[in-house]
């Protein structure tokens, strides 16, 4: 008989224990399970409400970069034999304007929240742009500080098939209407090719007169001496020109000059 209780108190005793604490537990476990996927789901959604906040949508633009099939073209004038182009990728206008949109709501976005701006230089203001644009086109990449024809431009979008530019853009600082000419200058006579014909400059403004600022640039443009035509304000801060090339005065490019207010207090 001795034995028989030590046998079932070695044997049985312990899940006498043990049962009650797995029954409690396991009434517990829906509970839990439900919590838990709810703290999960809060933050999904936290997490969303905050990127549509700021407009970010990743690859959401089902935009591609079409390379047309350029024929030969005849020149007419006598004793000229017919010159053959080889294709080259061109962008979208309506990615174009994507971009100009994408860049103009992150620079009012970073308007609204100065932690983002204050003791930052052109570089690191810069590489807040690059962030919205690098993963938002599946056909292209984007770069910062990439060589091309006589420097390195500031933000470069690339073709990923062929490495081919898309799109340049150029960052100031705004230092008054002599700098601003100088930046145009900068702009087509060191960076600029033949095949780039969408390009934009992004100025940075610290002082408070910034309606001032969009009225030089406004008067100034048109100035300028590689200047074609005005082609309307595409937002409050944001206007669209036509120029052209420094060799050619028919090769066109886009440029859209935006300026936005980053006061330093």
């Amino acid at each position: 008989n001795r034995d028989k209780v030590n046998a079932f108190n070695n044997e049985i005793g312990p899940l006498l224990t043990i049962n009650p604490e797995v029954e409690r537990f396991n009434s517990n476990l829906r509970s839990r399970a439900s919590a838990e996927f709810q703290k999960r789901k809060n933050q999904c959604l936290s997490e969303n409400a905050f990127f549509r906040a700021i407009n970010v949508s990743p690859n959401d633009v089902p935009y591609k970069v079409p390379v047309p099939t350029v024929k030969k073209k005849q020149v007419p004038h006598p004793g000229v034999k017919r010159q053959e182009y080889k294709p080259y990728p061109s962008m979208d206008d309506r990615m174009y304007v994507d971009i100009l949109q994408t860049l103009y709501r992150a620079g009012q976005a970073m308007e609204r929240k100065p932690s983002t701006y204050i003791n930052k230089d052109e570089e690191a203001l810069r590489d807040l742009f690059i962030f919205r644009l690098e993963d938002r086109y599946d056909s292209a990449t984007v770069t910062g500080e990439t060589f091309n024809f006589g420097g390195k431009t500031d933000i470069c979008l690339k073709d990923s098939a062929t490495n081919a530019n898309l799109f340049i853009a150029e960052c100031k600082i705004w230092h008054g209407p002599k700098a601003f000419g100088e930046a145009i200058d900068q702009l087509f006579d060191r960076y600029l090719t033949v095949r780039d014909s969408k390009v934009a400059l992004m100025f940075f403004v610290a002082g408070n007169e910034f309606n001032s600022v969009l009225e030089t640039i406004k008067q100034e443009a048109p100035k300028h001496k590689y200047f074609a035509s005005y082609k309307g304000k595409r937002e409050q801060s944001s206007f669209s020109y036509m120029f052209h090339l420094p060799t050619d005065l028919e090769q066109k490019v886009f440029l859209e000059i935006m300026a936005f207010h980053f006061p330093k207090a």
